[in-house]
């Protein structure tokens, strides 16, 4: 099933004005990309939707291991996903996933920086 390419909160468009849409691999990871942005509890229809990274403090000592977890907790409705490392990027965290489609990374914007879903 095709997805829509959605890049810090923006819908990106094909070159012709139209959304850009993605299959295979590529629309996977947006499916994971919307999963780990969206603040949990913040999706009307689904309050189980999303993760705690984006609203976390990144200046613990911790921050890593507690986005590692706030991760998985995200992706468990997707079994098939494994989360394999988490790296704390200043104002981001990318998370690097396995799904049976390939492996890839996603980019969580933190709040504070203004990105959003």
């Amino acid at each position: 099933m095709p997805e829509i390419k959605v890049d810090q909160g923006r819908i990106c468009d094909n070159g012709l004005g139209f959304p850009k849409k993605l299959e295979g691999p590529e629309a996977e990871l947006q499916r994971i990309y919307n999963r780990l942005n969206v603040v949990r509890g913040s999706f009307r229809y689904d309050r189980t939707l999303g993760s705690r990274i984006p609203i976390m403090q990144t200046g613990m000592p911790s921050a890593e291991r507690v986005a590692l977890r706030y991760a998985q907790e995200a992706l468990l409705p997707c079994p098939a996903v494994t989360v394999t490392a988490v790296e704390i990027d200043w104002d981001r965290v990318l998370v690097s996933v396995e799904t049976p489609k390939g492996v890839g990374c996603v980019t969580v914007y933190l709040k504070e920086d203004g990105h959003d879903i």
